[in-house]
């Protein structure tokens, strides 16, 4: 049976050129206070850009460790993270989050049908729509629920605190990752807030739709998609983006359930310091949809291509279901059921004129109303 759909008309408002920065700034510490408590001392070091001795030596045996904190500014990678809890036993870690200003955006205006320059407080929108962000990576599981909402502060900083007590590493990276979208990567945050705000897409979905269209690199980022500047942008073909559903299943699958896919905690010695978390995610595309997921995708973006599909089909039902199904056999089974389904797209849906049925006039029924013994 053929199903005729109106089309959902994404605008190309959700698309918004942002500037961002890869230098992080993070500490390791000690403390009893739970998130989101910084001691004072390290909150210096990190707003002074002071790095630890011992991220600066290659000889570690003339190190100086702090007692209880140690932190390394301007790096473009979290790659000592591990390390650097593990050599003072820390239970925390804290990534201080800094917001590019912007001295203006471009903003799609529905009555031109053109980009206009937005000069008013461009800023606050950037902050505004990357709380936005991050509130739906909690929601979504790619934060702790512990995170405050809207931790971007009106200058731009925020701080993700983390409990590393009973992180993985690849749990660990998630985090650190989800949080540094709206640092690195702002474009790419920005449209996945807007589709999933605006149009009701999945979120796991949406962060897959911008990682096709607007990152430009596959490093420090949380999904091994990327699409060419530019590709598939302009105002008639954003409704025609074609995206592997593989990579939304898997984050989602991951995130709900990280012990289940790894146990090498942050804390422990013996689980090494590489992150791994996209072998995570190839290991669980290749077992929900059956097939061998190696290496990094090609040009074509895509773990399993049969599971390439269209804007417009992010929205159906059996999708949204293979993404957040529990399990790996209900998850292909959502997706079957899709792949069955003849669904035609039309701009509009043409309504007759509605007819109300006149209610018939009568002596009403009599009813017998048995009682219970």
């Amino acid at each position: 049976m053929e199903i005729v759909r109106e089309k959902i008309k994404i605008t190309p408002d959700v698309l918004v050129a942002l500037s961002g920065s890869s230098y992080v700034d993070w500490a390791a510490f000690c403390s009893e206070e739970p998130p989101p408590f910084v001691p004072e001392k390290v909150m210096k070091d990190l707003k002074n850009g002071k790095t630890s001795e011992w991220f600066n030596s290659y000889s570690k045996n003339k190190v100086k460790d702090e007692d209880d904190h140690m932190t390394y500014c301007g790096s473009a990678c979290f790659y000592s993270v591990p390390e650097g809890v593990r050599r003072i036993k820390a239970n925390r870690v804290v990534y201080r989050i800094k917001v590019s200003d912007q001295r203006s955006i471009s903003l799609w205006n529905e009555t031109t049908l053109k980009h206009d320059q937005k000069q008013a407080q461009p800023f606050i929108l950037v902050i505004s729509q990357a709380n936005n962000f991050l509130n739906l990576c909690r929601e979504y599981k790619l934060l702790p629920n512990y995170i405050p909402n809207s931790p971007i502060e009106k200058d731009g900083t925020g701080l993700l605190v983390l409990d590393t007590a009973v992180y993985t590493l690849a749990q660990m990276y998630m985090y650190l990752c989800a949080a540094r979208y709206v640092q690195e990567y702002p474009m790419c945050a920005w449209t996945a807030a807007e589709l999933a705000k605006k149009y009701g897409m999945n979120f796991y979905l949406a962060l897959a739709w911008a990682h096709s269209t607007r990152a430009v690199s596959m490093g420090h980022t949380l999904l091994e998609l990327s699409g060419a500047y530019g590709k598939n942008i302009d105002k008639n073909g954003i409704n025609e983006v074609s995206i592997d559903i593989s990579h939304a299943i898997a984050l989602a699958k991951f995130a709900k359930n990280p012990h289940k896919y790894h146990s090498g905690l942050v804390t422990d010695p013996k689980s090494g310091v590489a992150f791994g978390f996209q072998l995570h995610l190839r290991d669980i595309a290749s077992k929900v949809f059956g097939v061998s997921v190696s290496g990094r995708p090609c040009d074509s973006c895509s773990y399993v291509k049969d599971a390439v599909v269209k804007t417009q089909d992010l929205f159906d039902e059996d999708i949204v279901a293979a993404v957040m199904a529990e399990t790996d056999a209900e998850s292909k089974k959502h997706f079957d059921a899709f792949k069955k389904k003849q669904i035609t797209y039309v701009d509009e849906i043409k309504r007759g004129p509605v007819v109300i049925a006149k209610k018939k006039v009568g002596r009403p029924r009599k009813i017998k109303i048995m009682e219970a013994n």
